[in-house]
């Protein structure tokens, strides 16, 4: 009976600190920041990044808010993954997962991030005055 009622007690805090829930994760600091693109096809389009917000620039003057709801960082071969849950009142959630890179020598480009899904894209950070919008 003592060992039924031993087992039972650590199986209940072994349950316990499995559902534990934890605290929101956020992206990692050095990945804050405006970024964009030299690519062509994305040349009007930049993204910001912050602890709790992605901001998509998508042409004009117009912009997508999203609030990053969770963030789960894996290793894809060589590749860090960072990937972000974005939710947007009123739609489902999206995942957006990229890559940072921090010594990327391209074009003397030192730091860049890129989508999981277009690894052939770099996205440079730039300072708000440096932003240009074609």
């Amino acid at each position: 009976m003592k060992k039924i009622v031993i087992v039972l007690g650590v199986s209940l805090v072994v349950l316990a600190l499995i559902n534990f829930p934890t605290g929101k994760t956020f992206p990692p600091d050095e990945m804050a920041g405006t970024w964009q693109s030299d690519d062509a096809r994305y040349n009007d389009r930049f993204f910001r990044l912050t602890k709790t917000t992605v901001i998509f620039g998508t042409g004009n003057t117009d912009i997508d808010v999203y609030f990053i709801t969770d963030t789960k960082v894996s290793i894809k071969g060589s590749d860090e993954v960072v990937q972000l849950s974005l939710h947007r009142p009123g739609e489902a959630d999206i995942m957006l997962s990229l890559i940072h890179d921090d010594n990327v020598d391209i074009e003397e480009k030192e730091e860049s991030l890129r989508l999981l899904n277009q690894p052939k894209v770099f996205w440079y950070r730039v300072n708000e005055e440096e932003l240009v919008l074609f």
